[in-house]
């Protein structure tokens, strides 16, 4: 499976987002990652956190964000949970950058 996790941060409105999608189709392994449209993924969970809580556990590292990332409904493998929790940092700190895209195969897991 591929996966895709974007990172959203809305400072305005204080939340930060994340969706999961997800593609199983065999298909798509043979393609060039670069070829796959953002359509053939299907969204498996969007889940939403106050700004301030996430802003609040950033000074504590990469194992108290992703203590606050992981629900019930969105719970990454420990590899996955955290290259979020340091994407999230690193948009935290940046000045331009509100979202963050992720991808990963799961056979380089294997």
């Amino acid at each position: 499976m591929i996966q895709k996790f974007i990172i959203k941060r809305d400072p305005e409105n204080g939340v930060l987002t994340i969706k999961e999608l997800a593609i199983s189709d065999k298909a798509i392994r043979s393609m060039d990652y670069s070829g796959i449209h953002v359509d053939t993924f299907s969204l498996v969970c969007k889940q939403e956190y106050d700004g301030k809580k996430i802003e609040s556990e950033l000074s504590a590292g990469v194992h108290a964000v992703v203590s606050v990332i992981r629900t019930d409904n969105l719970y990454p493998i420990g590899h996955y949970a955290e290259a979020i929790a340091y994407s999230i940092i690193e948009l935290y700190q940046s000045d331009s950058s509100e979202s963050v895209e992720l991808l990963f195969d799961d056979l380089e897991q294997l």
